[in-house]
């Protein structure tokens, strides 16, 4: 495997913060440092993910989940779209069942439970919702990850745009407190 310049771990370091249980912290971190070079080289898209993570992130505030669901659930959002840029325009939409391939092939997974993983893996590949790589895979209403999809379809609205900023200021206040 070629070195990788992980880039995005930087991007994405209050991110990775956010999520308080170590062991999924440091299966993020993981996945992340060793995602293929097109993303970390991808501002745009590493943007995209990111606008999805807050979205879910403030979701899920909204609702009061905490703990290990919600580090899941906001950590999966940044292994989304690893895979997108392997792949020419018109078979990006397998980018959303890749994610395992490509994980599994480095033995990501061997750091996570497996049912962990399984659910992880569920919601990376319906994030795109029926446009993605089958419409077997559509998230289904009132499951995690139908609120994860939900998350990027609105971060895919061209119109919408988060004041980083003041996300990281209000979360700042909010540990204060």
């Amino acid at each position: 495997m070629t070195n990788i310049n992980a880039t995005a771990l930087t991007y994405f370091e209050k991110e990775l913060k956010g999520i308080q249980d170590a062991s999924l912290q440091a299966f993020f971190y993981n996945a992340l440092a060793v995602a293929p070079q097109s993303f970390h080289d991808d501002t745009d898209l590493q943007e995209h993910v990111k606008t999805a993570y807050h979205i879910l992130r403030g979701l899920l505030d909204q609702r009061g989940v905490k703990g290990t669901v919600r580090d899941a659930l906001v950590g999966t959002t940044l292994l989304c779209d690893i895979m997108q840029n392997e792949f020419e325009e018109d078979m990006r939409p397998l980018h959303t069942v890749a994610v395992r391939k490509y994980l599994e092939k480095l033995e990501v997974q061997k750091d996570v439970n497996q049912g962990l993983w399984e659910n992880v893996m569920r919601a990376v590949e319906s994030h795109h919702g029926a446009e993605g790589a089958s419409p077997l895979l559509d998230a289904k209403p009132g499951t995690a990850e139908y609120e994860l999809a939900q998350a990027f379809s609105i971060a895919r609205l061209g119109y919408v745009k988060l004041d980083w900023e003041a996300i990281y200021e209000e979360g700042k206040a909010k540990e204060e407190n």
